[in-house]
């Protein structure tokens, strides 16, 4: 892995977990009870019923234990349910460098257009900004 990729990667991971703990904190605020039995994440109960956050979440939980078919599966849900999601996108191109996959040019063009119609003024300019300095506009 060149340097560039890895500074990359770091970048994007830095954006993903700061999306999960923003999330972790809001769980913690409104905890989801499911009642006694077994986790209905193992059986796959709610996964159709999942919005764009949940599919983000189980990206970023694919990717942390470097699964990464699952958070590139993911990841396309959220980029599908949420098409203009930072968090989604960045997790997606993060997912498809990892597995070589040439999607990741397509995902690094969103995201180099996106921080250009920004130009410094919507919400997500700071971090769009951080991943341009990282080079992940240009790692794929």
């Amino acid at each position: 892995m060149t340097r560039s990729l890895r500074i990359a990667v770091l970048a994007a991971a830095a954006c993903l977990w700061s999306a999960a703990a923003s999330a972790q904190r809001a769980d913690a605020a409104h905890p989801i009870e499911h009642g006694p039995g077994p986790d209905p994440w193992d059986s796959g109960a709610y996964t159709a019923r999942l919005d764009a956050l949940g599919w983000n979440r189980v990206g970023i939980a694919s990717a942390d234990k470097h699964d990464w078919v699952a958070s590139k599966k993911a990841f396309e849900r959220a980029v599908r349910l949420a098409p203009q999601n930072l968090d989604a996108h960045v997790g997606l191109a993060l997912s498809l460098q990892a597995l070589n996959d040439p999607g990741a040019q397509q995902q690094s063009q969103w995201l180099r257009s996106r921080a250009q119609a920004c130009a410094n003024t919507c919400p997500d300019a700071a971090r769009l900004k951080a991943l341009e300095r990282a080079g992940f506009f240009s790692a794929t």
